[in-house]
């Protein structure tokens, strides 16, 4: 009846707590041992840690988020799950060199998560929306930019609405013909079972030669 991250386990790094429509977003990142990966919007630091695990001791998973306070959240969780060696929390997203794969879950208008996110009704307007995309594409974009030739880019939100999903996507790829969509993801709300949310993972494409 308690909270889940109140028990010893949980102070203790044995796990973290994430809904299962975000966790399979970060499951979609088609990485595997020794790979380098960039999270490029990562705070709290769950999508971050399943991204190390992934990559293992012999790969790197560099988080990076544009509040400093929120980039603290994602260095807690990964010192709390003792995965210091593989994760570096940075404050530069310029600095860092091409990934092999790169994960944007970006801000959105958050109607996947309106069951548990009540106050999220206030806050959306007509203008929200068109904020947001513009937003969301200029993420896209510089996720590509951090992927490698031949690496892979995953797009995510936690909206269940096309403009902010699969009109995104469909505006980056069609202005990039190096970029290719791989597959994507709507998943509707289903009360006390998991969020609404989408993904889609996308291709960059490699050097002819």
């Amino acid at each position: 009846g308690g909270s889940p991250c109140a028990a010893e386990s949980f102070r203790d790094g044995g796990f973290v707590a994430q809904d299962p429509t975000a966790c399979a977003a970060a499951a979609a990142v088609p990485c595997g041992p020794g790979d380098v990966v960039i999270d490029l919007c990562a705070a709290p630091g769950t999508k971050t840690t399943l991204l190390a695990e992934k990559v293992g001791d012999s790969g790197r998973v560099f988080a990076f988020d544009p509040d400093e306070r929120r980039r603290q959240r994602v260095a807690e969780n990964v010192a709390r799950l003792r995965l210091d060696g593989v994760v570096e929390v940075v404050d530069d997203v310029a600095a860092l060199a091409p990934a092999d794969c790169v994960l944007a879950d970006v801000p959105c208008s958050n109607t996947g998560v309106l069951g548990r996110r009540v106050e999220v009704r206030k806050r959306l307007g007509p203008s929200a929306f068109a904020a947001l995309t513009e937003l969301q594409r200029t993420l896209l974009r510089q996720a590509v930019a951090l992927t490698r030739p031949g690496g892979h880019v995953v797009y995510s939100t936690c909206s269940i609405d096309r403009e902010e999903n699969q009109d995104v996507v469909a505006s980056v790829c069609g202005a990039d013909s190096g970029l290719e969509l791989v597959t994507s993801a709507l998943t509707l709300p289903a009360a006390g079972a998991h969020d609404g949310g989408f993904h889609a993972v996308l291709r960059r494409a490699a050097p002819i030669g």
